[in-house]
């Protein structure tokens, strides 16, 4: 701990802090130190910046505070950094009757004093607080808990004590001082065996002074030994191993001569089943002499002993040499009924094939002799705890079996899915992670990102595997926030209180938090909600458990969520000391990831003609959990159709039906429009505009690595104009079915709300709905009405819902995987920064159809209706200049209805033949029908378009006027 030298300046301030230059960079604003002053008293304070202290080496403190606490003007003193955790409760002690009545009137109020004048608080610590300007009371600070020194905070619980007898007795307070330095010093040895660095953990620790110990270590299970078949035929029920580096020297060379024999006792806040038992301890390097790893103060048990101590990885145990040993007369077993008569033999055996050594037996403890044999043991005399076996007592001992209970509970670890490396950043992040976690002294701090879905309690499951192997042999909690959310707060911090105290006993020590912002949650509308005064109280809490245990002990920090925003401001903000500073978001998954995801899930069954690309192109926008639901589903057609229940078939016809009842995690609550039945074929003409959208929207979906390796943005904006009945607005639909895309549609003025806010929030809902349902089209129908010029309207209405339009459209959001379609028939309307490139930077005319396109269109329309075998579409084309594909249809239904007109209801039901469209008919509909858009209209049309194309559109406003109105 470094010291720095500092002179003292009175100030005039009326709180408890210490002021430093603000040219000082040695201590940050809110840093907490000691101070060190008059030879060896000691005081803490809190740390902040001020003009007033003028030299880098001079340290500013109140003059009345300084005199209360003995430290003169001019003096030196030696100030150090330290790390202070939060306190929970502390009495403060008036020095007089009438301070104890002021600080009684202001009770509603001390708290919120106290946090403006003070932060730190120490056993015995004498201090100002002044209630106004020119009133202020001397107190004593009396008991703390849990620590002291602490820090106060919104959390802190201030009891002003009303004894009188306590109230000039300051010198019982620093008789506690002293008491507590005497227990601090008796736990020094068991804390630095443990690891333990810091006083908070002395509570817990205290318990444990009255074991008899020689030696503490961590238990792992010998199962995790990287060289375990080097050492297997040593691997007795009562055998432990441990490496030589970390034992008494006397214990090393006792072991030369005789077996080393141990009382073990676990370090435990829950009772056991059996408090102690006993071991013989071998040493690694005396087994396996080519060893040429370090590994560490772990003591190696067999799987039985941890089961029987329902201990985890990682437990502290003590051990103490043992010199005397039962002498015993008989061996008494127990086992279950089938296994009676087979067991004295079975225990022989199992007895002779570790009985070239001395070894251990302990009474009333269940183990395996052999796969499926369990058995416990009795022994005469019956005060025997435990015996020695070798040769001669395998021979000499009586042997006799009872019939009893016996069951050994085994701990199954949850199966790893190895998938999880092979797609998308997995392994990058398992791998980073474990980068994390392999510092020796200290660990950093994950925390992985990832919507719903996208593998995020996988990846977890993937680092608690590696990290509890070789060499860290990390001890692992879990917290699912799920589960605990809606706890009061008393519940929560004696959670979190014996979660630490876990991890402390057992570091180093992982803790692993599902779903934090469920838990943490960060709510933006109202901070005074009372959703969010609980969020932020119990983040607050969490933050404050966290900070202290992980700064000062080998504990680290893995958690999940969403997202950061949904992260309260405790836990990730932007300003201050962050928790996480390592934080990695799950990346999508790719064409190929798919791929390899569904060949992995269904290698176990025969695929007949899979087309897997195919499959993969269809998929895009699935998550993980979205392609487990996908290949279950195609599991279960399978299964439905298979005729051979040990083989199931899986085909395309199973993954297509699968795929339709698939509803993906990111659209749910998301309403989609329907793109309908209709594709390009049902569209006659404009097959240029056709075109353009298939290279647009289909493409970038069906070849997604050239698309991902192009140096520059793709289009991603169009804007459909032409006249009205030109077949935008179905263009839209089509192109959708014949991409495969989701459609989101938006018509005309429906975001437009006249509340302050609501229409700029309309518009962002409607872009995070499309990147919810990615790939899609985002198709806005009547554009012009939507997002006119700016300055046209006087509420200002639209002008804030354009300028929201350009954030979203070439904005800090990406747009990927979201094409937006836009359509309007008067596109000189538009704002023209909306057409800029990197916005709707393509700009498609769809005409009105020529002869060519009309006859296309009226064979399409007429594909499912009964025409006379008189019916020339040709004539009909040629006479129908200047139509509008809308028209064109309007026509065709004009005279259909004219075939209802001459034909009698009852024998147009009876016989529907008699419904068919003459070309007679289509003459007499066509007399009827004109186009929608006059001589004048498709002129201004004409115009219109012809300045736009032109450019005209995108000058400035009045330019643009002037355009419109020619």
């Amino acid at each position: 701990m470094s010291q720095r030298s500092f002179t003292v300046k009175y100030l005039t301030s009326k709180d408890c802090f210490v002021y430093i230059s603000s040219a000082c960079r040695i201590f940050a604003t809110g840093t907490c130190i000691q101070l060190t002053h008059n030879g060896n008293q000691t005081g803490y304070f809190s740390v902040k910046s001020s003009n007033a202290v003028s030299e880098e080496f001079d340290i500013g403190i109140s003059g009345l505070y300084a005199k209360c606490l003995g430290i003169k003007e001019n003096t030196s003193v030696l100030a150090s950094e330290v790390q202070i955790p939060a306190i929970k409760t502390v009495k403060v002690i008036p020095t007089s009757k009438s301070d104890y009545e002021i600080l009684e009137g202001f009770s509603d109020v001390v708290q919120n004093i106290l946090l403006s004048q003070i932060q730190v608080l120490y056993t015995g610590q004498c201090f100002i607080v002044w209630i106004g300007n020119n009133l202020h009371v001397t107190v004593y600070v009396g008991d703390i808990a849990p620590v002291s020194p602490g820090t106060i905070g919104f959390l802190t619980e201030v009891d002003i004590d009303p004894d009188s007898n306590n109230i000039t007795k300051p010198k019982a307070d620093i008789q506690k001082m002293e008491k507590s330095k005497k227990i601090s010093s008796d736990l020094s040895k068991l804390r630095k065996m443990l690891g333990c660095y810091e006083i908070e953990c002395d509570e817990m620790l205290g318990k444990f002074l009255s074991y008899k110990y020689d030696l503490v270590c961590r238990m792992v299970q010998t199962s995790r030994l990287p060289f375990l078949e080097k050492i297997q035929d040593h691997c007795h029920a009562f055998n432990v191993f441990f490496s030589k580096s970390y034992v008494p020297k006397e214990w090393a060379e006792n072991s030369v001569s005789k077996p080393l024999v141990c009382h073990l006792k676990l370090l435990s806040n829950e009772p056991t089943s059996q408090k102690s038992f006993y071991v013989k301890l071998l040493f690694l390097e005396d087994i396996y002499p080519e060893l040429n790893l370090d590994i560490g103060k772990h003591l190696f048990v067999h799987d039985n002993i941890f089961h029987h101590l329902k201990s985890k990885l990682g437990a502290r145990v003590v051990l103490k040499t043992v010199q005397e040993s039962y002498q015993i007369n008989k061996i008494e077993i127990l086992t279950k009924r089938m296994n009676l008569s087979k067991v004295v033999e079975k225990f022989k055996e199992h007895l002779a094939k570790y009985s070239d050594s001395v070894i251990v037996l302990n009474k009333g403890m269940i183990f395996e002799i052999e796969k499926d044999i369990a058995v416990s043991l009795n022994f005469d005399p019956p005060d025997s705890g435990f015996c020695l076996i070798d040769n001669n007592f395998v021979r000499q001992c009586k042997y006799d079996s009872q019939e009893d209970y016996i069951k050994i509970e085994s701990e199954k670890e949850e199966p790893v899915h190895h998938i999880i490396e092979d797609v998308g950043n997995f392994d990058t992040i398992v791998q980073s992670a474990m980068d994390i976690f392999s510092g020796a002294d200290a660990f950093g701090n994950v925390l992985i990102i990832g919507q719903q879905g996208t593998g995020k309690s996988s990846l977890l499951r993937a680092i608690q595997h590696k990290v509890q192997q070789y060499p860290k042999y990390m001890h692992i909690k879990m917290i699912k926030c799920k589960s605990i959310k809606g706890k009061t707060m008393d519940s929560l911090e004696r959670l979190f209180q014996n979660i630490f105290h876990e991890l402390v006993l057992h570091q180093p020590s992982l803790l692993v938090i599902d779903d934090l912002h469920v838990m943490c949650e960060n709510i933006k509308d109202d901070e005074s909600a009372p959703n969010a005064i609980y969020f932020n109280r119990i983040s607050e809490m969490f933050h404050n458990f966290l900070k202290p245990y992980i700064t000062k002990h080998v504990i680290g920090i893995c958690a999940t969520s969403e997202s950061l925003e949904k992260l309260n401001k405790n836990m990730y903000s932007s300003r201050g000391s962050h928790v996480f500073k390592n934080v990695f978001t799950i990346s999508e998954l790719d064409k190929q990831d798919r791929q390899t995801i569904m060949k992995h899930l269904l290698q176990n069954y025969k695929i007949v003609d899979i087309e897997f690309d195919e499959l993969s192109v269809k998929t895009d926008g699935f998550v993980f959990q979205d392609m487990v639901n996908f290949c279950e589903k195609v599991i279960y057609e399978g299964l439905k159709h298979s005729e051979d229940d040990e083989r199931v078939e899986i085909t395309m016809e199973n993954c297509e039906k699968a795929l339709e009842n698939t509803c993906i995690l990111s659209l749910e609550n998301v309403n989609l429009h329907s793109p309908g039945d209709r594709d390009f074929s049902h569209i006659g003409g404009l097959h240029d505009v056709k075109q353009i959208l298939v290279e647009t929207l289909l493409w970038p979906v069906k070849y997604p690595q050239i698309f991902a390796d192009a140096p520059l943005r793709l289009q991603s904006g169009l804007l459909l104009y032409g006249p009205p009945g030109t077949g935008k607005t179905m263009l839209a639909g089509a192109a959708a079915k014949q991409c495969r895309l989701r459609i989101v549609t938006v018509k005309g003025p429906e975001l437009l709300s006249k509340y302050i806010g609501a229409s700029e929030q309309a518009v962002r809902d409607v872009f995070q709905k499309a990147q919810r349902a990615k790939p899609c089209i985002l198709f806005f129908d009547e554009f012009d009405s939507l997002a006119p010029r700016r300055g046209h309207d006087n509420t200002g209405v639209t002008d804030r819902v354009v300028n929201q339009f350009l954030t979203q459209l070439d904005g800090i959001e990406s747009l990927v995987g979201v094409c937006v379609l836009a359509a309007t028939s008067r596109p000189d309307l538009l704002d023209p920064a909306l057409l800029r490139p990197g916005r709707l930077d393509r700009q498609i005319l769809c005409p009105l159809p020529n002869k060519a396109e009309r006859l296309e269109i009226l064979k399409v329309i007429s594909k499912n209706l009964d025409l006379a075998a008189d019916v020339d579409l040709e004539e009909i084309a040629k006479s129908t200049e200047h139509f509008s594909g809308a028209d064109l249809q309007s026509l065709m239904y004009t005279a259909q209805m004219f075939t209802v007109d001459v034909v009698d209801g009852n024998e147009a039901v009876s016989n529907p033949n008699m419904l068919f469209i003459t070309q007679e008919y289509l003459r007499m509909a066509l007399k009827r029908t004109r186009p929608s858009l006059p001589s004048h209209e498709r002129l201004k049309y004409d115009r219109i378009y012809e300045k736009f194309h032109k450019g005209a559109a995108v000058q400035d406003f009045e330019a643009g006027k002037k355009a419109t109105l020619a």
